[in-house]
């Protein structure tokens, strides 16, 4: 049996981030392929190296909610420190499997160990091109640190034996060979949607961290446009997730200044549960409609994935190499500034509600696209040819 080692900022103690659910996927996908898994995690008191039932603290740092540059840099370097520690002291691990993160010199040393070991290092970028990303973005505190970033990764490109590019088609990064993927996902965690239709209104649901590049405002110009046309549906937008980047004091004065705050509805973060009976009432989801705010017309997002597995049609922006276009759960939008046409929305709504089979056939659908399992075999048939 051949061996693996993840190396992410992985949570697993009573912290949880907006990644932890993709990670434990991956693990579950790696262990699905018969592969014998070990990975970091990171706990409140410290970073542990965890094997099955086991669990070997290997540094004591411990994790805050910080936007201290100097708290960042500390804690990375902590961590690829320890990826040195535990490649050092364990035998030969066949692949080490790395998601692109901050990156400081300990990064390019950590490297340089797993490849005196022996080991296929695989990193993988989640946003590619990653540079398109650094001249869309308007903070230049984290302009620069991109581009410091993107400098610390070419030095240490060198090193990695395949890039894992979540994106734009490419066969190489930097000079290095890559392979493309999509983001997968794990169907077993996510419960099935069980429609419940309010048959006077239309909810649509927008389910993610609020940032700009959502680009949901979209749908709220839509919303007054559609309002101004005489449309005579109830809409109800509801925007579940924390905010990302100030967007929400934005997007709230927008649907105040256009008198939709009794329609568009913040509702927060909701998880579990909760989050199962509120899309049980939600007719359409709503993916990123704003990718061309960062340069992108390629994207693999993982709450495209996650609506298909729970089956709750969408709208989307941009290309998803994992979606055929003629499908009928979902409608493809402009990836550009345009507003949201809202009709097309409530007529897609109700035709959707005629089909008591769609969200089994968009599970299955997921099944055979959209796991993890599917996008590691990519990965490791890179190495097998």
């Amino acid at each position: 049996m051949k061996s693996i080692l993840f190396c992410m900022r992985y949570f697993n103690g009573n912290y949880k981030d907006s990644l932890s659910t993709k990670f434990s996927s991956q693990i579950s996908a790696a262990s699905n392929l018969e592969l014998d898994v070990w990975y970091i995690a990171c706990k409140e008191d410290g970073i542990y190296l965890c094997h099955k039932d086991n669990q070997q603290r290997i540094s004591p740092i411990k994790f805050r909610e910080t936007k201290s540059i100097f708290y960042t840099v500390r804690y990375y370097t902590a961590l690829y420190q320890s990826i040195i520690s535990i490649v050092s002291q364990n035998n030969r691990f066949d692949y080490v499997y790395i998601r692109n993160m901050f990156v400081t010199p300990s990064y390019i040393k950590a490297l340089k160990q797993i490849q005196r070991k022996g080991s296929k290092c695989i990193v993988e970028i989640p946003t590619y091109p990653a540079m398109s990303e650094y001249s869309s973005e308007k903070n230049i505190l984290r302009r620069i640190t991109l581009f410091i970033q993107n400098k610390f990764e070419i030095l240490s490109c060198k090193h990695v034996d395949l890039f894992a590019l979540i994106g734009e088609p490419a066969t190489q990064y930097h000079g290095r060979p890559a392979v493309n993927i999509g983001n997968g996902i794990h169907i077993c965690d996510i419960p099935l949607r069980k429609q419940e239709v309010l048959k006077d209104e239309i909810h649509i649901l927008a389910l993610a961290s609020m940032s700009r590049w959502q680009g949901f405002d979209r749908i709220i110009e839509g919303m007054y446009e559609y309002r101004q046309k005489g449309g005579n549906k109830q809409i109800k937008f509801h925007l579940v997730g924390p905010d990302g980047d100030g967007s929400i004091k934005e997007w709230r004065a927008l649907s105040n200044q256009y008198g939709l705050q009794d329609s568009v509805l913040f509702e927060g973060p909701i998880y579990g549960d909760d989050l199962t009976l509120f899309i049980n009432k939600c007719d359409i989801g709503v993916a990123s409609l704003g990718l061309y705010r960062k340069g992108f017309n390629n994207t693999s997002v993982l709450k495209i994935r996650e609506y298909m597995v729970r089956g709750i049609p969408f709208i989307y922006a941009g290309n998803d190499f994992a979606l055929n276009e003629n499908n009928n759960f979902h409608i493809k939008v402009p990836n550009d500034d345009s507003t949201i046409d809202i009709q097309r929305i409530v007529e897609f709504a109700l035709m959707i509600r005629k089909n008591t089979q769609v969200s089994i056939q968009m599970r299955k659908y997921a099944k055979e696209n959209m796991t993890w399992e599917k996008q590691f075999v990519k990965i490791f048939n890179e190495f097998i040819k």
